[in-house]
């Protein structure tokens, strides 16, 4: 049979032949171990080469293509070599079809080809059989547009335009960057409160198609963000995200994220994303190492909105916020060397150290700081410490404390306050 086709591919252009495979289903296999074709057309004309084929399968990639349409504008040799500039193909794979201008060059004989195609979309795409997978370059790239072309369920993506290498083994059904991706224009909205817009740096990822795991890296160097009354600048404050996402059965998101800034902020967060994009029991974690930093370029913003403006801030925060029974119903602070003052409101602390621990309702661990200098209202408290409960809306001193002001001392047995959240205390 590879005798029979290779005879006819041979004859002169001028030559029309025509093979077909009818529905018998033949298959024609170059190497039964690698290549099978089944219901092959060769049309060979003056001007043109033609083939067209119900099905091709490589089995070393565990790849089938069907409804293939190949068409080379120059009368060349099909079989047992073939090389063709600029043909036009078209195929099924998966249920998506793809049309590419393709330069090819293919030995059956020894199985190897080697594929460029490129689309009028900024995409060029190259393959051969000395790589597993497929070099995918992109030139001011919409993401959504490119993802379109892939099969499968594909996780909801923002708007974003890419520019750089990105490889997909279509054996492993993986879609992967080796070096860094630069993108721009990157926004989403997740409501109101949750904007971000005109995002510009780079990024890196890793989707696996198959088992719909994403994960992906990105170094955010421009465009804004806002976070209910938080707002970011990035050209002021960069931020590199990294995320692990997988895909559940029931169109969930399981999330693993952190966010950081150099040396100054750091956060991770582990939740799940109902189909509404909601969370459901977010673990989050924060720890500003340098607030001073934080501060003046996150924080202030959103101090000044509650009437706290012009607050200094210097030391270390950790927080914790976890969700038990309900979102974030228990937190931890834990204060290292924290200095704070705001003048206007006579507030300040100067060394501040120590754990404050909340939870909504049920025993929660007792809080415990100490400070060098705690100013309240105007009111200086020297060197001292506090240990309570804060439960709810009450919180509630432990034991007997001992507050030096001025040249004297506040002692107290019993202090508990209720109805912090609310407009009055109790």
């Amino acid at each position: 049979m590879a005798g029979y086709l290779q005879a006819l591919c041979q004859i002169k252009a001028t030559l029309l032949i025509v093979l077909t495979v009818l529905a018998c289903s033949l298959t024609f296999r170059v190497n039964a171990a690698d290549w099978q074709f089944t219901g092959l057309t060769v049309n060979s004309q003056e001007d043109a080469s033609e083939l067209q084929m119900e099905r091709l399968s490589l089995a070393p990639e565990h790849l089938t293509f069907s409804d293939i349409k190949y068409t080379c504008n120059q009368p060349v040799k099909v079989f047992p070599e073939h090389g063709c500039e600029q043909a036009q193909l078209q195929f099924n794979w998966q249920g998506q079809t793809y049309q590419a201008s393709v330069s090819s060059q293919i030995n059956f004989t020894h199985n190897q080809w080697a594929f460029t195609g490129s689309t009028n979309q900024g995409i060029q795409v190259s393959w051969s059989s000395e790589n597993d997978h497929i070099k995918i370059e992109l030139q001011q790239v919409q993401l959504a547009e490119l993802l379109s072309q892939w099969p499968g369920t594909v996780p909801v993506v923002p708007e974003v335009i890419l520019t750089g290498a990105l490889y997909f083994n279509p054996a492993a059904g993986r879609l992967f960057t080796e070096d860094q991706l630069a993108f721009s224009e990157l926004s989403y909205e997740h409501s109101e409160d949750v904007i971000a817009a005109m995002l510009h740096g780079t990024a890196g990822f890793s989707w696996d198609i198959n088992e719909q795991h994403l994960e992906y890296a990105l170094h955010v160097t421009g465009g804004e963000a806002l976070v209910n009354a938080l707002y970011v600048d990035f050209s002021q404050y960069a931020i590199s995200n990294t995320a692990n996402i997988q895909v559940l059965a029931n169109q969930t998101y399981l999330v693993q994220a952190a966010l950081k800034h150099q040396d100054s902020f750091a956060a991770t967060a582990e939740f799940e994303l109902n189909s509404a994009l909601e969370w459901q029991q977010p673990q989050l974690h924060i720890d500003l190492q340098d607030a001073e930093t934080f501060n003046k370029k996150i924080l202030s913003s959103v101090l000044g909105i509650y009437g706290f403006g012009n607050t200094e801030m210097a030391g270390g925060v950790g927080i914790k916020l976890n969700s038990d029974q309900a979102v974030f119903d228990r937190v931890q602070v834990t204060f290292d060397e924290f200095y704070l003052l705001n003048e206007k409101r006579k507030l300040g602390v100067d060394a501040l150290h120590g754990e404050l621990n909340w939870q909504m309702d049920g025993a929660v661990e007792p809080s415990d700081v100490v400070w060098e200098e705690l100013v309240l209202a105007g009111l200086p408290i020297s060197n001292s410490q506090a240990s309570f409960e804060f439960v709810g809306e009450r919180l509630s001193i432990l034991g007997p404390h001992r507050l030096p002001i001025y040249d004297g001392a506040i002692e107290m047995r019993i202090l508990q306050l209720n109805n912090l959240f609310a407009g009055e205390l109790d």
